[in-house]
């Protein structure tokens, strides 16, 4: 977890606007800007000016459900940003991701005689249908991306490592520089910014130092070629 709490992280961005403190007058602008860019940090897969996609491992997330027998949907988490997978944990499998058009097309869906263990599911709105219709209360394991909480307290500090303070507060910095028509500032900004995430982002990657796409031999190196052309 971030060690800069959210009195610091204002204190930063306030340092970079010159200690101005018309900012705070009537809202609260600093400690919006941080909050903002904590959630633009952790709803992102892409950052400016790299063309890599990256996922936060901290807001990933599970939970735990049950299904009611004739009811054919349960309750999205409601810090769920994304439905990553949904396990059936009574039966020991994974249920099917399938499309809306695909569940609104199975028939029998209201009917008692069709309801069953569920093997499909879908997301519509803040609810994940099943189908079949449970005809049983079982526990299923929700898995999901989740939103950040913000910031409220002066002594919250963020989910993230603290690796990741100085970044939410430059790109707070680059936020509000924006707004304000601080184009020389913003430019400035940015270029310290992708320079910062491109490093930590190389550092998060060596968590798959093992996988078989890392560990696998460079195309040009095959077929006894002992430099590549």
């Amino acid at each position: 977890m971030g060690t800069w709490d959210y009195d610091r992280l204002r204190a930063e961005l306030k340092l970079r606007h010159g200690q101005r403190t018309d900012f705070t007058s009537s809202t609260d602008w600093y400690g919006r800007w941080i909050n903002n860019a904590y959630l633009n940090l952790c709803t992102r897969n892409r950052f400016w000016g790299l063309k890599r996609n990256f996922e936060f491992p901290e807001m990933e997330a599970n939970s735990s459900t049950t299904t009611t027998a004739g009811t054919a949907y349960v309750s999205v988490p409601t810090t769920a940003l994304v439905i990553r997978d949904v396990f059936h944990y009574t039966d020991d499998r994974m249920l099917t991701h399938i499309g809306w058009d695909e569940y609104v097309k199975r028939t029998g869906r209201a009917t008692t005689a069709s309801r069953g263990s569920p093997t499909e599911w879908v997301r519509s709105g803040s609810y994940i249908y099943l189908y079949p219709t449970p005809d049983a209360t079982d526990t299923l394991h929700v898995f999901y991306r989740k939103r950040p909480t913000l910031l409220s307290s002066g002594t919250d500090v963020t989910a993230l490592g603290a690796e990741w303070d100085e970044i939410i507060v430059r790109m707070a910095a680059c936020q509000s520089f924006l707004q304000l028509g601080m184009g020389d500032r913003l430019k400035a900004e940015k270029e310290e910014l992708n320079d910062a995430i491109g490093g930590l982002l190389g550092i998060y990657n060596q968590e798959f130092r093992h996988s078989d796409k890392h560990m696998s031999i460079d195309p040009s190196y095959r077929g006894g070629n002992e430099y590549p052309s």
